[in-house]
């Protein structure tokens, strides 16, 4: 439910308010929950079974959060106690508590250890709340020391249903879906091809890489020379974006061994060093530049000189941003049909959650 600016005070809410909604479903109503059965005097007794970091969460529920978040609230509080209700087990329901602090700081460590494996927490694991066995609420983080000894740890107590990361999403169904689990689904998807601009090349700074579920839009996002990532479009909507560091991380962990002229796109500094002054751009620059276009544009084709002078027209972000789309295109053309399947699967499951390195949750919405 990640959210920024003022969406991230609702967020806060909405995540501190299931916690409540759960445990009052586990340990005070005791029966499914449907909106017109919440009652604040039932929700103040369910916060002895949570630590929120909200405090004043109860009279938030009933001020901030409209009829919609009611019954998104009641039926995922009705599925978690369906998954995890009926064990007997005692779980404490946590949103931003010092379980959750501790945890997270403990993740810096092993990220620290694997080489920065990931650009944010979320990609290890987008848990917006934790159910916790009460006898595991002083667990000690620091005994585990890297990502495959936590994942082992995480998933062992999510088989005996003692710690579980839950990923929150406003629902009007319900739906589950275990991710990085033993018996979670499988995901591989297909690279269909790649959009190097719509009509005119220099209408856009963005390129798409396309796949059988949808497509990445790939650019910057700022005024400056600077962000350059993906952002995922279509049926994949919600997974949210991968930056040029994990994305180079990606490319030269999956073609560890490939012997190519390119095995990995340029350091995104480094471009941004070089596009400053647009109108005094380096002749290696320029030659580079219309190296990458040639090679990938369709139909007739400007002339370097045409592309010259639309270059010296553009800002340096515009310039930034398709240079280093430009060059990832490139790579994925140079690659067999079952690398280019590779690469995109493995650049969607980073996106996912759904890496090799990442923590096993479960997804309800």
């Amino acid at each position: 439910m990640a959210q920024s600016g003022a969406g991230a005070e609702l967020t806060k809410i909405a995540e501190s308010a299931q916690c409540v909604f759960a445990a009052n479903r586990f340990y005070v109503l005791k029966k499914d929950l449907k909106p017109e059965n919440i009652k604040q005097s039932d929700l103040k007794k369910s916060l002895a079974y949570c630590d929120v970091d909200d405090p004043k969460i109860i009279d938030n529920i009933f001020k901030k959060l409209d009829s919609t978040w009611f019954v998104s609230l009641c039926l995922t509080a009705n599925k978690l106690y369906g998954l995890f209700g009926r064990t007997g087990k005692k779980f404490k329901f946590h949103r931003g508590s010092s379980w959750v602090t501790e945890f997270e700081s403990q993740y810096k460590v092993w990220n620290t250890e694997s080489n920065s494996a990931f650009s944010n927490l979320n990609k290890y694991t987008p848990a917006d709340i934790w159910l916790v066995g009460t006898k595991l609420e002083g667990y000690d983080w620091s005994s585990l020391s890297n990502f495959p000894s936590a994942n082992k740890f995480l998933l062992e107590k999510l088989n005996t249903k003692e710690i579980i990361g839950v990923s929150l999403k406003k629902t009007s169904t319900a739906s589950h879906k275990f991710f990085n689990t033993p018996n979670a689904d499988k995901y591989k998807f297909t690279y269909t091809g790649f959009t190097l601009s719509s009509g005119d090349f220099f209408s856009s700074k963005d390129v798409y890489v396309k796949y059988d579920k949808g497509k990445i839009q790939f650019r910057s996002f700022s005024s400056r020379a600077t962000g350059w990532q993906g952002e995922i479009k279509g049926a994949e909507a919600n997974l949210g974006k991968v930056s040029g560091g994990p994305l180079n991380k990606i490319i030269v962990s999956t073609f560890p061994r490939k012997q190519s002229s390119i095995i990995s796109i340029s350091d995104s500094e480094r471009i941004a060093e070089d596009v400053q002054q647009p109108r005094n751009l380096s002749e290696k620059f320029i030659n580079d530049f219309y190296y990458y276009y040639k090679g990938l544009a369709s139909g007739k084709k400007l002339t370097k000189a045409e592309m010259v002078t639309g270059l010296r027209k553009k800002e340096a972000t515009w310039i930034y941003s398709k240079y280093l789309g430009m060059e990832l295109l490139t790579l994925f053309d140079d690659l067999s049909k079952a690398e280019q399947n590779k690469l995109i699967t493995e650049i969607l499951l980073y996106a996912m959650s759904s890496s090799p390195l990442s923590a096993p949750f479960v997804k309800i919405g």
